[in-house]
């Protein structure tokens, strides 16, 4: 069990719809363990070069991000906070759909971009005392920032990349954990991960193919290696398991 500080808090100004997307676009690709260069912002927010230069620019000049290596992109101290908020928000907005409001699943990643700009804290406070357990969205990914809420519960269990998982590994039987925001918000990707039963606690088997991974659920799906950020596994259940060296031919 959890308690919730409950006492109301003071206002705050909230972001515009854009800059809470921008932030969180920010957040979640760092989490996927993909460098946040333009070019990746630009297909996640389906956005045209320019515009999203000029909205980096005035992030950059907010104090929100600056320049790393690489000509990759990093979240200062402020900016990282300002994306915690709005992923907290996002995601516990996604759970009150679907846990509380039991929206479909496969439909609470779009609904909750409308709500996750206008919520405050106190609401946020409220949301998470209907909740069971507030730790993890409906599609595996860690809530950040509940502390913030007063809520102080143990840290969900591990998850790891696929690629780190295999190591030099031809094929693991693993859990599958989590499913990232990139593939949420791709309505048919999404549509074949979960009729292939490739979903936070199913089990399945991953294959190396050189260029590309073959996941088996219920179904066979391939995933290329520049995808094979959208899912984690159980990163115990992936070290217990030996490896196994025998790979499927693709079908």
């Amino acid at each position: 069990m959890y308690s919730v500080n409950t006492a109301k808090s003071a206002p705050t100004i909230a972001p515009t719809t854009a800059q809470t997307a921008y932030l969180r676009a920010i957040f979640t690709t760092i989490e996927d363990g993909v460098p946040v260069r333009r070019a990746r912002l630009c297909e996640r927010m389906r956005q045209a070069a320019p515009t999203v230069s000029q909205s980096v620019g005035r992030f950059a000049e907010a104090g929100l991000v600056v320049p790393g290596d690489h000509r990759e992109l990093e979240l200062t101290e402020a900016g990282r906070q300002a994306a915690v908020i709005a992923v907290r928000r996002h995601r516990l907005a996604e759970l009150m759909l679907a846990d509380v409001l039991e929206l479909p699943v496969q439909q609470v990643h779009h609904e909750a971009t409308k709500w996750e700009s206008v919520l405050s804290t106190d609401v946020e406070k409220s949301i998470v005392a209907q909740l069971a357990d507030p730790r993890l969205s409906p599609w595996g990914n860690p809530i950040p920032g509940l502390d913030q809420l007063g809520v102080r519960l143990d840290p969900p269990p591990l998850a790891v990349s696929i690629t780190d998982a295999l190591g030099a590994c031809h094929a693991v039987h693993a859990v599958v954990r989590s499913v990232s925001e990139d593939a949420q918000d791709q309505p048919e990707l999404i549509s074949e991960l979960v009729n292939a039963g490739i979903i936070p606690n199913a089990q399945v088997r991953i294959e190396d193919h050189g260029t590309y991974y073959v996941v088996r659920g219920l179904n066979t799906m391939k995933l290329s290696r520049r995808r094979a950020h959208i899912i984690k596994i159980d990163a115990i259940e992936a070290q217990s398991t030996a490896c196994d060296n025998v790979v499927l031919p693709f079908t």
